[in-house]
């Protein structure tokens, strides 16, 4: 074995080929344990030319991370200071699976004269860290580089770091280019203290992005339940721009106090508005505000949640329409699903199929309301647009779907009425193929029709 880790050591270090290099890494690998010049080849050949060579060497050092994590991060780390960015980046993301070991390998960095090194180092730290480990970036706090200590404030709030709540809050008076970043964490980190900062701090700045930072460090920690409410009732009074951000903290609020909480009537278009955010976490606050009970008025922006959102919100929505709203309220959305042209990107089959599970809990007039209006809308239109839907109907409630068919063979449009006879056939309706007598087509033309009725 010690031959072959020679050869293996001595093969790497000198003119080789890749494919040689790969093996002498493999050789190494092979072995139980990575003494020190091991774990300094396989770190070194991390700066390989060779892809390969870079890829097994990373394997290497990630597999049982938890086995010598320590000796691991200790190669590995000054792999940081490489001038390649992908394999600084190669390095920071061993640094990262190798957990806390990275802390105290990464910890001289810290003290680099390179400002660089300092703020990566600081970077990976804040991600592995623990608040035990404060004391190592408290003075980057007070680092010339403004971007140093950005990554410091950030490091602190990524660890939970109570102990630096005092240092963090003392640099918001005299550090203004930190402010947003010092918000942040705080909202991070959480506590009472810091709660209490957070208030004051939106009662106080004028600042319409220092409020919005307050507003969403608000959002991650709050837990005083009467404060969504006062949030609330302030609603209006805040910016246009910043009522969306607001409607998420007042929902995360809520939601970590384990309140259901339906904004009222005079809210709801401020409601809207989230919804209607770019940000997909404001549109959820947003569809959340509206309850578990909707309205006809809330049509239009959960025609929007239904044509957008992802398909867990959407199934959300569509379940409380189905379940728990008025017929009226899937009959309108419907409705504007069906008169839809604008997104193609998703049928009304892929939005009602998301909600499958719930219908069982549909009451009948909504599921026999829903059946009746797309049935319909088939027959009118054109087959081949409504085949997926038209199952997922069947399935849904077959009575509702057979009835609704016979009722429009009735119709004195025999385009509809040859429709319907197609859809019959389709998908095969045992109650309709018995009932339908006669059946002539003559030059194209639908010339009799006998419905037999029970």
């Amino acid at each position: 074995m010690e031959i072959n880790k020679h050869i293996a050591l001595e093969t790497l270090s000198s003119n080789t080929t890749a494919e040689q290099r790969r093996a002498a890494i493999q050789s190494l690998i092979d072995q139980d344990f990575y003494d020190h010049n091991t774990l300094q080849a396989i770190a070194n050949g991390l700066t390989d030319a060779d892809s390969g060579v870079k890829d097994i060497c990373s394997l290497a050092l990630t597999h049982n991370s938890f086995t010598q994590s320590d000796e691991k991060a200790f190669a590995v780390a000054p792999v940081t200071l490489h001038p390649d960015i992908e394999i600084r980046n190669l390095a920071g993301d061993i640094l990262l699976k190798l957990g806390r070991s990275s802390v105290k390998a990464l910890s001289p960095y810290l003290y680099d004269d390179n400002f660089d090194v300092r703020k990566y180092s600081c970077d990976i730290i804040g991600l592995v860290g623990t608040p035990d480990d404060t004391y190592l970036v408290l003075p980057l706090l007070d680092d010339t580089d403004v971007n140093a200590r950005y990554a410091a404030i950030e490091a602190l709030g990524n660890m939970r770091a109570e102990n630096a709540i005092g240092y963090i809050m003392g640099m918001y008076a005299h550090d203004e280019d930190s402010r947003p970043f010092i918000l942040e964490a705080l909202g991070k980190i959480g506590g009472e203290t810091v709660q209490s900062f957070l208030l004051a701090t939106l009662r106080n700045e004028q600042d319409p992005m220092l409020q919005m930072a307050a507003i969403d460090a608000l959002a991650l920690c709050a837990t005083i339940p009467n404060l969504s409410e006062q949030m609330l009732h302030s609603l209006p009074s805040f910016m246009e721009e910043l009522q969306p951000l607001v409607v998420k903290t007042i929902v995360a609020i809520n939601t970590r106090c384990n309140i259901l909480a339906e904004f009222p009537d005079e809210y709801r278009n401020i409601a809207y508005k989230a919804i209607q955010s770019d940000d997909q976490d404001e549109s959820q606050a947003g569809l959340l505000a509206l309850g578990e009970s909707y309205k006809v008025e809330d049509t239009e922006a959960l025609l929007y949640i239904a044509l957008t959102a992802n398909n867990d919100i959407r199934s959300y929505m569509i379940r409380n329409v189905l379940c728990n709203s008025p017929r009226s309220v899937s009959v309108a959305l419907l409705e504007g699903l069906l008169n839809n042209t604008d997104h193609n990107e998703i049928s009304i089959a892929d939005i009602l199929a998301s909600s499958q599970y719930c219908w069982d809990l549909c009451p009948t007039d909504v599921s026999e309301s829903v059946v009746q209006q797309i049935v319909t809308h088939a027959a009118y239109s054109i087959m081949s647009d409504m085949e997926d839907v038209l199952h997922l109907m069947a399935r849904m409630n077959m009575n509702a779907f057979a009835n609704t068919l016979n009722s429009l063979l009735t119709s004195e449009d025999k385009n509809v009425v040859e429709q319907v006879m197609n859809i019959i056939r389709q998908f095969d309706v045992e109650q309709l193929l018995s009932k339908v007598s006669d059946f002539h087509d003559d030059n194209s033309d639908i010339t009799k029709v006998t419905v037999i009725h029970q």
